[in-house]
């Protein structure tokens, strides 16, 4: 072999060898593309980040991480409105109280997600991307939520038995309202539990939320409520008050044994006809629950305001409006007046 075809063949073979794969550093953590030795998936939730600057690979870690989490929120989102909702045509109504427990759920995972830590970081010396390996203890996350799934039971517990030893119909069913929602918000920590405790035993349960559900519908079947209208300015709405009692899960009474009675005003403030021919009036619907005392035990307010082509449709456009707003929220709020009584 010549001397020029000897130095061919040997940059020939060098460059061969350059052209391959090319090898990881011999730093690079093994956690980057694989599992971490330090940090077992059998004790360790982890999430990874990558970015040129060190903080965005942090945040996109712990971001990472938490999304193992999100898909458990959204499943106790749709068990809250199953479990709360109020229907109205079929077509699901948010409560109030289905709010509370959502934002609950969330600011609950949160605390969760709080106890992320950054275990490693890493920068690749030939690309400068910045790695970071962030971890949640399994031992350490499952202990909170235990003891958050213990808080619960115990507030179910005492709402169940203030519920059973009160002789007021409202406080019964504001307790039985709380007993619900701490089992339903309960369901949020058990799943959550799941993720992080690898034998997927969680808490066993002592009630259940289908017979929580069913003793607060009958709770509020129960409690006899008489419409009374002390002002309609839209001549109207008597006929749809004591169907949205109804509606509302209440019983509906004109007895004067009652429980409650449930004062409701509609009044109109004549605003004339525009420049565009249209006719306007603005007021409010307001209703105000009384006890067998005489006693407020809660009221609301909604604006009114509404609009006609020809003045004599305002009334009808003034009851369907009431109408609409009664059962839409008077369930949730009956049920408020209810959890805020002593």
């Amino acid at each position: 072999m010549t001397f020029r075809m000897l130095i061919f063949v040997s940059t020939t073979l060098l460059l061969g060898a350059c052209g391959g794969t090319p090898s990881k550093p011999a730093d690079q953590p093994d956690w980057v593309n694989g599992r971490s030795k330090q940090y077992p998936p059998e004790l360790y939730l982890t999430g990874r980040g990558q970015s040129k600057q060190s903080d965005d690979a942090k945040d996109r870690a712990r971001a990472d991480l938490a999304k193992t989490f999100e898909v458990y929120i959204q499943e106790n989102q749709k068990d809250v409105q199953a479990f709360s909702a109020v229907k109205e045509d079929d077509k699901a109504q948010q409560t109030h109280s289905q709010l509370d427990v959502t934002r609950t759920i969330i600011t609950s995972t949160d605390q969760i997600v709080r106890g992320i830590q950054i275990g490693d970081v890493w920068r690749d010396s030939i690309s400068g991307e910045q790695y970071a390996l962030a971890i949640l203890s399994r031992q350490q996350a499952a202990a909170a939520l235990r003891q958050e799934i213990g808080r619960l039971d115990e507030t179910t517990r005492i709402n169940i038995d203030a519920a059973a030893n009160s002789d007021d119909p409202l406080v019964k069913v504001g307790k039985a309202n709380r007993a619900l929602n701490a089992q339903i918000e309960r369901l949020a920590f058990q799943r959550s539990l799941s993720v992080v405790d690898r034998s997927g035993e969680g808490v066993r349960n002592t009630w259940s939320i289908a017979s929580l559900q069913n003793d607060f519908e009958k709770l509020l079947n129960r409690t006899r409520v008489r419409p009374a209208i002390t002002n309609d300015d839209s001549g109207q709405i008597k006929d749809i008050l004591a169907g949205a009692v109804a509606a509302a899960g209440f019983s509906a009474d004109d007895s004067s044994g009652t429980d409650f009675t449930l004062e409701t005003s509609l009044s109109l403030e004549d605003l004339g006809q525009k420049s565009d021919g249209w006719w306007w009036s603005q007021g409010a619907l307001e209703i105000k629950l009384l006890d067998k005392n005489g006693k407020t035990r809660g009221n609301k307010r909604w604006p009114i305001k509404i609009s006609a082509q020809q003045k004599l449709v305002i009334a009808q456009r003034a009851k369907d409006e009431a109408a609409k707003i009664l059962n839409k929220d008077l369930r949730a709020t009956l049920v408020g007046f209810a959890i805020t009584s002593p």
